[in-house]
């Protein structure tokens, strides 16, 4: 028989008590307080459920995504996943409460591909009625669309007459300074080198964060 699960809120609790209460797992005191933990521990999975169900970039299934989803008229496709489901949601959401600006295009597309803003590069060829967006790698990567579904998602955004064009840039990742220096942030060992060998080519690895350079 496995031991039963102890409830964060309950261990959370017993820690508390002062030093001349037992509060070790097989005390009186633990017990009573692991029951009430239980409760509240599965009172915030639901509050956390619930709040997730009320966003579109939180919500955890199909379903609660398409109810979302009828406020802008946005209906899941057969094969849709909530991955393919979830970009074109976004995306109507942006165009019903934006103004069409550049600023509003931009932050639809970061929004979908969940990146910083200023990870992306926005520039327009007028005489062709262009949009190019240039974005890195790794968010395509991240995603679960293809360039081809991204485009079309995009050209729902752009301005009347104009088209979007997508580029990428590889792993020379821009992020701020102010990221760089968070505590939480994940440095990644494999994104460039530490300089060059005698014979000029890379070694190591480490490098660089381009947002660090001048």
């Amino acid at each position: 028989m496995s031991e039963k699960e102890l409830s964060n809120n309950g261990d959370e609790m017993a820690r508390e008590l002062p030093p001349f209460m037992p509060n070790d797992p097989s005390s009186p005191n633990y017990e009573l307080l692991d029951v009430v933990g239980h409760a509240i521990d599965a009172l915030e999975e639901d509050i956390v459920e619930v709040t997730n169900a009320t966003t579109p970039q939180n919500a955890t299934s199909i379903d609660q995504l398409f109810e979302l989803a009828k406020l802008v008229d946005v209906n899941p496709k057969s094969e849709d996943c909530i991955d393919n489901y979830r970009p074109r949601v976004l995306n109507r959401f942006s165009l019903m409460t934006g103004e069409g600006t550049i600023s509003d295009l931009l932050e639809s597309i970061a929004l979908i591909l969940d990146v910083n803003i200023s990870a992306l590069q926005y520039s327009e060829d007028l005489e062709n009625g262009v949009v190019v967006i240039e974005f890195p790698q790794a968010a395509l990567d991240s995603t679960n669309l293809d360039q081809d579904e991204l485009r079309e998602i995009f050209n729902e955004t752009v301005f009347a007459g104009y088209r979007v064009d997508l580029t990428f840039r590889g792993t020379f990742t821009y992020i701020t300074p102010e990221d760089y220096d968070d505590a939480g942030f994940s440095h990644d060992s494999e994104l460039g080198y530490d300089g060059l060998d005698e014979f000029g080519e890379p070694n190591g690895n480490g490098g660089t964060y381009s947002g660090i350079l001048n």
